[in-house]
């Protein structure tokens, strides 16, 4: 009686053995779950985090200022990095779409600066490099290669330049061609020595122009 007294309470241990490790089970598996969404939660705050300042940059800021362009580009990096990942849900969705918007919104306001400093550009009475206009650009030069990524805006920008840059040469070639007209017509033995110096300013504005071009 004493030896199947002994196996009853031994089975019965058994089963409470096994139902507290199912439940430690349980139990385990529910905390690495928690701790799998605190974690994913921590990371996607941590992917969401964009300083308003950044947005307020970019509409704001002036493009004259050094403080203002160094917050810009910081911004537009910021905001540029930024990526949904795995997270497809809705408020990593809407914090793409401000970004768009925001970056949108901004490349507008470039393209309107741009076309400012060129369209102020000085015409001259002769050919000539415009190195005031190249440092005025290569100012903005580290916001005019980000707009690679937005390939819409960098085409507005390029056609900008070379529109507004082939207008300013064409009246310069215009006023450069009259101003020797008017030197050879009272000093017709220097043709040879005109044509060679506009042929030379040309090659040169060509030359200088090209590599410009290509640094931007």
């Amino acid at each position: 009686l004493d030896y199947e007294l002994y196996f009853i309470k031994l089975e019965r241990l058994t089963k409470e053995m096994n139902q507290i490790e199912k439940e430690n089970t349980k139990l385990e598996n529910e905390i690495l779950y928690q701790t799998s969404i605190y974690n994913r939660l921590k990371d996607l705050l941590i992917h969401l985090e964009i300083k308003e300042t950044h947005f307020i940059s970019l509409e704001t800021d002036s493009l004259k200022s050094s403080e203002g362009v160094s917050r810009i580009e910081k911004a537009l990096y910021a905001l540029g990095n930024f990526k949904e990942g795995d997270y497809k849900i809705r408020v990593v969705k809407e914090k793409k779409e401000r970004i768009n918007e925001s970056l949108k919104g901004f490349y507008k306001r470039f393209i309107k600066e741009i076309n400012s400093i060129l369209t102020e550009s000085k015409i001259n009475d002769s050919l000539c490099i415009h190195k005031d206009l190249y440092n005025k650009l290569n100012f903005l030069k580290d916001i005019f290669l980000n707009s690679k990524k937005f390939k819409d805006f960098h085409a507005v920008l390029c056609g900008l330049y070379a529109k507004q840059s082939s207008l300013l040469y064409s009246k310069e070639m215009e006023n450069h061609l009259n101003k020797l007209n008017r030197i050879l017509n009272k000093e017709k033995d220097k043709i040879e020595e005109v044509l060679e110096g506009l042929l030379e300013s040309y090659k040169n504005i060509i030359k200088i122009e090209k590599k410009f071009m290509g640094s931007m």
